[in-house]
């Protein structure tokens, strides 16, 4: 008997829809109060928070970051460490500034920029 007729080949899946464009840039300002340190003793620290949008989903990363920070530290600037660090993260992300400046003691309105 002859081969059965061949099968075929289903037809080609639809293209996948695009993307919708990303949503709006924003500002993100933290709701946490302003971090002070009254004694000074060995390292200290502390963490600002700040949230993505919820409507950020995991189709979508980051581009770009901009930290403006004001800080007065008696212990000189060369003492501190400002660093931009994902929630889960080992590791700084963005050291920002790290223990350099000298005596100086005041550090105001400072913008830090990363295109991701």
């Amino acid at each position: 008997p002859p081969p059965p007729p061949a099968v075929p080949p289903p037809p080609p899946s639809p293209p996948t829809p695009p993307m919708p464009p990303p949503p709006a840039c924003f500002d993100a300002i933290s709701e946490d109060d302003p971090t002070t340190f009254d004694k000074l003793s060995g390292t200290q620290s502390d963490r600002l928070f700040v949230w993505v949008r919820p409507d950020y989903t995991m189709d979508y990363s980051l581009t770009g970051l901009t930290v403006c920070v004001s800080a007065s530290w008696s212990g000189g600037l060369s003492n501190l460490q400002i660093k931009v660090q994902r929630t889960g993260s080992d590791y700084a992300d963005l050291l920002l500034v790290n223990r350099k400046g000298g005596s100086a003691t005041n550090m105001t309105d400072a913008c830090f920029s990363d295109a991701a």
